[in-house]
This record gives C-alpha cells, sequence and structure tokens, in this order.
C-alpha cells in the first residue's frame, strides 16, 4: 500500500505514532511499534483499525474545512499486552477529534483539548 499523492484522509493505513499535548507538563506519548496500532476511513464515513490486540470501527463525519468529528469505537474485546496499552487510550480520545490534517504522508488529528493525535501512512517496504 502507497500514500495517495494528493493529500487525502481516506484509502490509507494510518500507523499511530504519537499522542502528543499541548502543555509542557505532559509528555509525548510514542507507540511501541510491535502494537502495530492503526486506523482507516473509507469513503461511507466508517472507520476501522486495529488497537494493538482489539480491532474497532466507528463513524466519523468530514467537512472540506478539515473539520472532523469521530464516534466511540466499538471493538473486540480480547485481552492484551500492556505495552499496547495506549491503543484502548485512543478509543476515548477519538470522540474529541475536531480537525485533522493529512500532509504527504502524515496525518495528525487534532482534539479540543490539546492534544494531537500523529499517525502515518503505511508503505509498501
Amino acid at each position: 500500500m502507497s500514500c495517495f499523492p494528493e493529500d487525502n484522509l481516506m484509502g490509507n493505513k494510518w500507523m499511530f505514532h504519537a499522542l502528543e499535548n499541548d502543555s509542557p507538563d505532559v509528555a509525548t506519548v510514542y507507540a511501541d511499534d510491535a502494537c502495530r496500532i492503526h486506523l482507516t476511513f473509507d469513503n461511507n464515513g466508517g472507520f476501522s483499525g486495529f488497537s494493538g490486540w482489539n480491532n474497532y470501527r466507528g463513524k466519523f463525519t468530514n467537512t472540506a474545512d478539515a473539520e472532523l468529528s469521530m464516534q466511540r469505537p466499538s471493538a473486540t474485546k480480547r485481552a492484551g499486552d500492556r505495552k499496547c496499552k495506549i491503543g484502548e487510550q485512543l478509543f476515548g480520545i477519538f470522540p474529541q477529534v475536531v480537525k485533522y490534517t493529512a500532509v504527504g504522508d502524515s496525518l495528525k488529528l487534532f482534539t479540543n483539548n490539546g492534544q494531537t493525535l500523529v499517525y502515518y501512512c503505511e508503505t509498501e517496504k
């Protein structure tokens, strides 16, 4: 899979990289590459992915002005490795997303409380 040449939210497999915070008192949380946390948006208003041990899916809406709203996803209920805990924490952050940027191979989801979810497009190796 390769990233679309145009800046596009849909159709790419976005691999989670980090959870950044506007506050200097809160450390950035980076993904463990072994967890393979990812997110995909489709053209029918759905998103899905893998949290590190559970599959998930939900609904989203977006506008031409890069506004984005996501519902809390439903997920499978498998037990998992603690190193992938951030993947499950994303479920509570998704409903706080208000806008996004998709530039090149980078996707950033911005929340209403100063958090930024950073993803990179998975490309063929």
